[in-house]
């Protein structure tokens, strides 16, 4: 007679990608039967851990409004400023601009 018993293995805590370089968990599995000459199986299990999009992008200037001046004179296509984020993730990351008219 065959039986088949599986095993569930539950993580005790977050696996989390940014803190391991090699971004994989490992572990051993062993197996052994009840019978009258026990025997047993071992396995060793690989866990890859995908990353996911847990942290925001960082601005390089650390205010709430990056604040840059051009003169009303000034021909299109002039230099204004630069506006860089990085993603701690190390996601691609993707600029939006919107309209924020502020009179002074």
């Amino acid at each position: 007679m065959l039986q088949l018993m599986f095993c569930k293995y539950f993580y005790l805590r977050r696996l989390d990608y940014d803190s391991r370089a090699d971004r994989q968990y490992k572990f051993d599995v062993k197996a052994t039967d009840h019978g009258n000459k026990s025997f047993s199986g071992q396995a060793s299990v690989v866990l890859y851990v995908t990353n996911i999009n847990d942290e925001a992008p960082v601005f390089s200037e650390e205010k709430e409004d990056i604040v840059a001046k051009i003169r009303e004179d000034q021909k299109a296509g002039s230099y204004v400023t630069t506006v860089q984020a990085v993603d701690p993730d190390g996601d691609n990351i993707k600029y939006y601009f919107s309209r924020k008219w502020v009179l002074y």
